[in-house]
């Protein structure tokens, strides 16, 4: 087991599930237009990102800036897509299992379709590591890998996380 030393940062989940029939659903819309509250003005770490399609979604939109500016209109301080592999610019290349972030980094950790892999929960020690305290962990999933969606929010609460929101699409 990974070592927890790091405060757990008792993060808020939101979990959006998804049906067979509209998983292929353009995610990082629906993901924006949920949870567009929470992103204004936040740090993103858009794990798993595959594409990196979220923030391509808000870089279209104007509502992407790296530098802080409070008060400035709605923007996002910055998202950050990581992957195994980086297939655009700015995709980072790494193992989200160990992200190269310092503990607390993020406000906002996203797993779209990204829970898919054997060491997942490692995925998600890697979230909570980075999270900021009360920081928002939004997993976007398809109901039919979950085996019990009961029993998939109580493993994410027993890593600290309170579930806040359940949205099926």
């Amino acid at each position: 087991m990974k070592d927890l030393e790091h405060r757990w940062s008792n993060g808020l989940l939101i979990l959006l599930t998804l049906s067979e029939e509209n998983w292929k659903q353009i995610l990082y819309t629906i993901i924006g237009n949920h949870f567009i509250e929470i992103l204004i003005f936040s740090v993103i770490c858009d794990l798993g990102c595959g594409e990196g399609k979220l923030y391509e979604y808000f870089a279209k939109k104007g509502k992407i800036q790296e530098a802080e500016v409070e008060g400035e209109g709605n923007h996002f301080k910055a998202i950050r897509s990581f992957d195994l592999v980086s297939k655009k610019d700015h995709i980072e290349a790494c193992d989200i299992a160990h992200l190269p972030l310092q503990n607390g980094y993020a406000n906002v950790c996203v797993f779209s379709l990204a829970l898919m892999n054997r060491n997942y929960i490692d995925f998600i020690y890697e979230a909570n590591r980075v999270l900021q305290q009360d920081g928002y962990l939004i997993i976007a999933e398809v109901l039919s890998r979950m085996p019990s969606t009961a029993l998939f929010v109580k493993l994410i609460k027993a890593l600290g996380f309170k579930f806040i929101k359940y949205v099926l699409e």
